[in-house]
């Protein structure tokens, strides 16, 4: 009774300013009709969803309308909202020539949140189950998000996550993504995503110091379970994959084994025939050359004209064929 006494009182104050200033009141008021209770089932509490609002500048009303005001109980649980909380919260947007809140209906708004809470822990575990598909090499995803924090859907039915990412994602580093909540094949809910991500799997070492040219042997080798990062990204995931291999270099003990330290297949061996291969634009030209050097794919040798005895440059594309540059 009181509240309605306070706005007939508002009301006559208005029309006595508006009688005085001509019909000119240079300050704005908004009003708050204030709901009793109200269900909710998004992640965070608008304004507009526990009252009515009404402020001269359209503008500003939509903003005030969508207002955050906090956090929301956990299902089943309730939040008492008072209009001391409200003013606050208002007060802080600054918004221009507001100049008086005037707060109608219930004494208090009672939120209950309806719905089913999906917790951080069960999406961090959805999103590693996904993410072997991304990294099948994976031995064990560890996964960190830090939003949203946890996700509340609306009651009725089972429900797929799906969460995808873009192209350039790393195995490790700071990642973003999506979820869509699905139910009945139908999206109901999308939500950006942002994750810490740790991807393990077995990385090559070498136990004690290679020699160049030396043939690696197993007992030479190991490998253990360690977080990729950019150093051990193009690292062997297998002892089997270096046994028996020639060391282009020398190796330390304790680095990792990566293919740069490998040497590959011989495809050319000094003194081969071979077939070089020249482009100009897009005519194609082949001829058969002498190596006088070798090498493996992608290696630099130079092959020489067995009948001008003109000597090229040219880099091993396949078993017996280099791709020369003329100039």
């Amino acid at each position: 009774m009181k509240r309605k006494v306070v706005g007939c009182y508002f009301f006559w104050f208005l029309v006595i300013l508006c009688l005085i200033g001509g019909g000119e009141v240079g300050a704005l008021t908004l009003e708050v009709n204030l709901k009793e209770k109200v269900e909710v089932s998004a992640e965070n509490i608008a304004l507009g969803e526990i009252a009515e609002i009404s402020y001269p500048e359209r503008e500003w009303q939509r903003h005030l309308e969508n207002l955050d005001l906090g956090y929301l109980p956990p299902p089943g649980g309730e939040r008492e909202i008072k209009p001391e909380e409200i003013y606050e919260r208002v007060v802080a947007q600054k918004v221009p020539q507001l100049d008086y809140i005037y707060f109608s209906g219930a004494p208090v708004c009672k939120v209950i949140t309806k719905g089913e809470l999906i917790a951080r822990g069960e999406l961090e575990e959805k999103i590693q189950e996904q993410l072997l598909d991304i990294f099948p090499f994976a031995r064990k995803i560890e996964v960190n998000l830090s939003s949203p924090g946890e996700v509340i859907i609306p009651p009725g039915g089972e429900v797929n996550i799906v969460f995808s990412s873009s192209s350039s994602l790393k195995p490790w580093g700071t990642g973003n993504g999506t979820l869509e909540i699905l139910r009945e094949g139908k999206v109901e809910k999308t939500l950006p995503l942002r994750f810490e991500i740790q991807v393990y799997r077995e990385v090559v070492r070498a136990k004690e110091k290679l020699s160049r040219g030396e043939v690696i042997s197993e007992d030479q080798v190991c490998s253990a379970l360690e977080v990729l990062d950019y150093r051990n990204e193009k690292a062997f995931s297998s002892v089997e994959e270096v046994e028996g291999k020639q060391t282009k270099r020398e190796i330390s003990a304790g680095a990792i084994l990566t293919p740069s330290f490998i040497q590959e297949e011989t495809l050319i061996k000094r003194g081969d025939l071979v077939t070089m291969v020249a482009k100009y634009g897009g005519i194609v030209v082949t001829g058969t050359g002498k190596a006088r050097g070798e090498g493996s794919l992608g290696d630099v040798i130079v092959v020489e004209n067995p009948d001008s005895k003109k000597r090229f440059e040219g880099e091993i594309i396949g078993e017996r064929m280099v791709e020369v540059v003329v100039k």
